[in-house]
């Protein structure tokens, strides 16, 4: 390919690449220096040809880059006869539950995460090599940093959601579940603030904590309860009406756990009364309310939270 010796970032960072036990590497270097075939020489010693499922991960901010990308892994491994590569990109459709065998993934952030968590082709517990190319620009131009914005803006969003359910409907008591305690924390704050009465329960009071602050509650000193999935089980109160998941619960590969939903929902409607149970969703995580459907064999209703109209008519 025309190497004669290696670049300065190549000759610092291939021995630390190709060493043994694997270690993480930050590098740094400017534009046409050869980093992109020092980590692709990481990627073809790292991959087992001989086994045919998704070993090493590549991320790129661009679908052109990640092409780029997959040009240079296919003419320095042309004597690789047993490597193949795959391209995670927009426009690349698999189907869930589909079988690759390519031992290398490259791809963009979006259609990569679908891969990995939401059509699950990819599991991430076998992958030997991660590979971020051109980091700072994912991070400054797609990434994390708007990911938080507009995480944040979901929240407020489903919030806002919240106080006009709950101001539509005559409740006797609501349990609102979430799934951290980060979460919860903000969700008092914001309800506190709002003026509502409302009480918290989480994994770490103390079981004396907790009797006292469930007491409370079916004493009707607090009408609201937020809480995590300590208070999913076990806990009857005959006046709570609404049950509130302001975050669905979810294992850590992002799928739904069917156990811990059917308990959440059953604090609801107990002793004979009537009781509904509320799903905020944001667009990206629908495909959970399709999975509780399937799975229960049920239909779940979808609401708009700003239409008052249909909100009053849930009361009757």
């Amino acid at each position: 390919m025309g190497f004669n010796r290696p670049s300065k970032i190549q000759e610092t960072a291939l021995p630390m690449m190709l060493a043994h036990p694997p270690q993480n590497l930050i590098a740094q270097s400017q534009s046409g220096t050869g980093k992109t075939a020092a980590f692709v020489l990481a990627m073809l010693s790292r991959v087992n040809g001989a086994e045919r499922y998704p070993q090493c991960l590549c991320l790129a901010p661009t679908y052109e880059l990640a092409l780029q990308i997959g040009h240079v892994i296919e003419k320095m491994g042309q004597f690789c006869a047993d490597i193949r590569v795959t391209y995670a990109v927009q426009g690349n459709r698999v189907l869930p539950g589909a079988v690759l065998e390519e031992q290398i993934v490259i791809g963009t952030p979006g259609t990569m995460l679908d891969w990995c968590f939401k059509r699950r082709v990819v599991n991430v517990k076998r992958i030997s090599l991660f590979v971020l190319d051109e980091a700072d620009v994912m991070i400054d131009h797609q990434g994390f940093s708007y990911q938080s914005i507009r995480i944040q803006r979901n929240r407020e969003e489903k919030y806002e959601a919240l106080c006009n359910i709950y101001g539509s409907i005559t409740v006797g008591q609501a349990m609102i579940f979430c799934q951290t305690r980060r979460s919860a924390d903000w969700l008092l704050v914001e309800m506190s603030k709002d003026g509502h009465k409302v009480a918290m329960l989480t994994a770490e009071l103390t079981i004396v904590q907790r009797a006292n602050v469930i007491q409370r509650f079916r004493d009707g000193k607090e009408k609201v309860l937020i809480t995590t999935n300590v208070c999913a089980r076990g806990i009857d109160v005959a006046q709570v009406t609404i049950v509130v998941n302001f975050s669905l619960p979810v294992n850590q590969q992002k799928e739904l756990d069917f156990e811990t939903y059917l308990h959440r929902i059953g604090r609801t409607g107990r002793f004979g009364k009537k009781g509904i149970a509320f799903n905020m969703v944001e667009r990206q995580s629908t495909y959970l309310v399709h999975s509780i459907e399937e799975h229960f064999q049920t239909e779940i209703k979808r609401l708009d939270p700003d239409d008052m109209d249909e909100l009053e008519q849930l009361d009757d």
